[in-house]
C-alpha cells in the first residue's frame, strides 16, 4: 500500500511501515475505509453521487493527496477534465472490473499492452 511514513508519523510505527508488509498493507486499508467512511460517502450522498466507480475514483484521490482532495477530484469529475492520475486509475480500475488482470499486471510492470 505504499504508506507514507512521514504523513502518518505518530498513528503508526515508522519501521513497521517500511518493513512490515501485513502491517503496510493493514494500515493503508484503515486508511482507505476512513476516507471512505469519513469522507468520501457522507459527501457524495449529499451531492446524491451514487456510482460506485466515483466513489473508488475519489477515495483513491484521497488516498493519493489526503482528504482535501476530495473535493477537488469532485469538482474535476463535474467538468469532465481529469488530471492524469484520475485517468490512469479510471483505466486500471475498468480492467479489474472487466476482469483483465493480466493487462494491469503488465502495465505495473512497465510492460507495453
Amino acid at each position: 500500500m505504499q504508506i507514507n511514513q512521514r504523513v502518518w508519523r505518530g498513528l503508526y510505527q515508522q519501521d513497521s511501515l517500511r518493513w512490515n508488509i501485513r502491517y503496510n498493507a493493514r494500515a493503508g486499508t484503515e486508511i482507505l475505509d476512513l476516507y471512505m467512511k469519513d469522507y468520501a460517502i457522507p459527501q457524495m450522498e449529499a451531492q446524491r453521487l451514487t456510482d460506485e466507480t466515483v466513489l473508488a475514483r475519489a477515495v483513491y484521490a484521497m488516498y493519493n493527496a489526503g482528504p482535501g482532495e476530495l473535493q477537488r477530484f469532485l469538482k474535476r469529475y463535474r467538468s469532465n477534465s481529469p488530471h492524469q492520475i484520475d485517468r490512469l486509475f479510471r483505466e486500471k480500475y475498468e480492467m479489474t472490473q472487466k476482469g483483465d488482470f493480466e493487462k494491469i499486471a503488465l502495465c505495473l510492470i512497465g510492460t507495453s499492452l
